[in-house]
């Protein structure tokens, strides 16, 4: 990163980095309502699904173990 931020780094450049870390916000902002809201429509489901992780393998899904990838 300390490479990539050689040389010129004025006003505008910052201004760009603050938005698209508010921009990030944002998104991590939506995804978590997006999870809750499954979480709440999942209810009905909730045995099955503790089935499903029983399976050795097969755990809760983390999006932030995805996060990396995305980026």
């Amino acid at each position: 990163m300390s490479m990539a931020l050689e040389g010129r780094f004025d006003e505008h450049h910052a201004l760009m980095c603050r938005l698209h870390l508010e921009h990030l916000d944002l998104l991590n902002a939506m995804l978590a309502k997006l999870d809750v809201q499954v979480e709440e429509m999942m209810v009905p489901f909730r045995a099955a699904r503790e089935l499903l992780r029983s399976i050795p393998g097969i755990g809760p899904m983390d999006r932030s173990r995805d996060a990396h990838q995305r980026l």
